[in-house]
């Protein structure tokens, strides 16, 4: 029985469950990004970087995008869809993207810091399991 091909083998199969979660986490992950807006003098909706105050606002979905939401500034509530135009809904759907892309790079090097760190606690279980039993490096039996 060889007890560091099996330690190998069990060290692959933990590293291919933790790729499987990310690559899942990745495909299925819907990306926040607030969408502000603000009714102005004309009771017409107009984009806005961000909120006055953090009182009174309500959070409609957008109507066309089902997965995103909206922050409108200075009303308590109202609709719970609201309408944007259509080159509105352009630039929600490139900063979404934007935001896709930045956290997948993001999970894509912690993936890589953990697969890291797996490789280096299995290596360095196996060299102190070899000196300890006198095995030679890059051998798994004494002879």
């Amino acid at each position: 029985m060889n007890i560091f091909e099996g330690s190998r083998r069990i060290a692959k199969a933990i590293a291919g469950v933790i790729i499987a979660g990310f690559v899942i986490t990745a495909a299925v992950d819907t990306p926040h990004v607030p969408f502000f807006y603000a009714y102005d003098e004309n009771n017409a909706l107009q984009s806005v970087d961000e909120c006055r105050s953090s009182s009174d606002r309500f959070y409609p979905k957008i109507a066309g995008r089902p997965d995103a939401f909206a922050v409108v500034c200075g009303y308590g509530s109202g609709p719970e869809e609201i309408q944007v135009p259509d080159d509105e809904l352009t630039r929600i759907d490139k900063l979404r993207t934007d935001k896709k892309l930045s956290d997948l790079g993001r999970n894509f090097s912690i993936l890589g810091a953990i697969l890291l760190a797996g490789w280096a606690l299995t290596w360095g279980i196996g060299w102190i399991v070899r000196g300890f039993m006198g095995i030679p490096r890059r051998q798994d039996t004494k002879s």
